[in-house]
């Protein structure tokens, strides 16, 4: 899981990007913790590591707090990385893999569709949930035909915690998923190739009715127990049948 260091190595922090790290376990009064990154200066880092690392797409920072407090109420840690407008979106998608996007629908410069479908391009599998105020039945029906993995109405919060968990359970059972389907692939390639391998005797074979010796496709004649063990997996042992041994050795 990403932390924010790969952010700031990744994709430079810029004055109007806030970082706030939320964490379910308080700190004295308070579970939230603010990091104001200016022009890639970080005011706490080394703590932020191996959280969830949340893109937030909205133009309010009194939402963006509201968002963070209610999924810390439900447990979870993570970091909220905040854009409000197109360039610092595009530049955050681009910069580093986000666990989740959560994005407003109506920005004053930016909307979310648009947000979406560049998210769809970048980072198809990431989730992408919508948190708004300004959507409808209609129009949430369309952001999910058009690949939202979910939608959240700000006046009903309580939603976003489980909406969260639904989406990044999803997530790791696509990648379980393709980790099986991959699994079973290289198995049907392994037995695919073993069975190349293996050599088997079938037609007719000209063979000399007194030595026994074999024709091979070249027109050379062979002992059996040669042709046999070039063209097939059985090795020969010698040894005496009763018969030949009292004929040969009395």
């Amino acid at each position: 899981m990403p932390g924010l260091n790969q952010v700031l190595n990744l994709w430079p922090i810029k004055p109007n990007v806030t970082v706030i790290t939320f964490s379910s376990i308080k700190d004295g009064n308070s579970g939230l913790i603010e990091h104001v990154f200016v022009l890639g200066r970080q005011g706490s880092g080394q703590e932020m590591i191996d959280k969830l690392l949340i893109l937030n797409l909205e133009d309010s920072t009194l939402d963006s707090e509201l968002i963070g407090a209610k999924l810390t109420e439900d447990g979870l840690d993570f970091n909220l990385v905040r854009v409000e407008n197109e360039k610092d979106f595009v530049s955050a998608m681009e910069g580093t893999v986000f666990d989740l996007v959560l994005a407003d629908y109506s920005l004053p410069s930016f909307d979310g569709l648009t947000a979406l479908k560049i998210a769809l391009e970048k980072r198809p599998e990431v989730p992408f949930i919508f948190v708004s105020g300004a959507i409808g039945e209609d129009l949430a029906a369309e952001v999910l035909k058009c690949g939202a993995t979910d939608y959240v109405l700000k006046n009903r919060m309580s939603r976003l915690a489980p909406a969260v968990r639904r989406a990044l359970q999803a997530v790791e059972e696509r990648t379980e998923r393709k980790r099986l389907e991959a699994e079973k692939e290289q198995l049907i390639n392994d037995l695919q190739a073993a069975l190349a391998n293996v050599r088997r005797l079938t037609g007719l074979l000209p063979i000399c009715m007194h030595c026994k010796k074999i024709r091979d496709d070249k027109g050379y004649w062979n002992q059996l127990e040669a042709f046999i063990s070039e063209h097939s997996e059985v090795a020969f042992s010698h040894g005496l049948c009763p018969e030949c041994r009292e004929k040969y050795y009395p």
